[in-house]
């Protein structure tokens, strides 16, 4: 209910200050979230989508040797928030979400270091928007992130 004075003939400013708070809160935030990342982390999307993903690991010595990495054999070295997504990653997965293991490739790619010694560990996550169906072999375009670390060398 809007409070009135005597002789005032409009909203008050307290009611129109809380229209626009609701207004830039409920749609303008959720908007810019979208039109700014492509992802809308900001917006009502809970469980809207869901994304395939596959993690690719690879660790490299010092003579140039590239090793697969299995990302199940890191879970247990990481410990961030990205750990849940590491088992099963080595092929196709389809979650609701991505992103907590999008914000720490890094953190994946140092638990390689520690769990394979080499010079270099690379992790590319491939993404999908496209869910995957039991007996699909292609998951349609993929989206590429990547990290890279170098690893610090062995102490003596």
């Amino acid at each position: 209910m809007l409070a009135r004075t005597r002789g005032a003939t409009g909203p008050s400013w307290t009611s129109v200050a809380r229209v626009a708070a609701g207004v830039l809160v409920c749609v303008v935030v959720p908007l810019a979230s979208w039109a700014t990342d492509g992802r809308g982390r900001l917006a009502f999307t809970m469980y809207a989508s869901t994304v395939t993903y596959r993690l690719e690991v690879t660790a490299t010595d010092a003579a140039g040797r590239r090793r697969r990495v299995d990302p199940a054999d890191l879970a247990g070295e990481v410990s961030s928030p990205a750990a849940p997504y590491l088992r099963g990653a080595s092929g196709f997965r389809t979650v609701a979400q991505i992103d907590p293991l999008r914000a720490h490739l890094r953190d994946v790619a140092r638990a390689g270091c520690r769990a394979f010694p080499g010079d270099v560990v690379d992790v590319v996550l491939r993404e999908s928007p496209t869910p995957l169906r039991p007996g699909d072999l292609d998951v349609g375009p993929t989206e590429d992130e990547s990290a890279r670390v170098a690893c610090p060398a062995p102490a003596r």
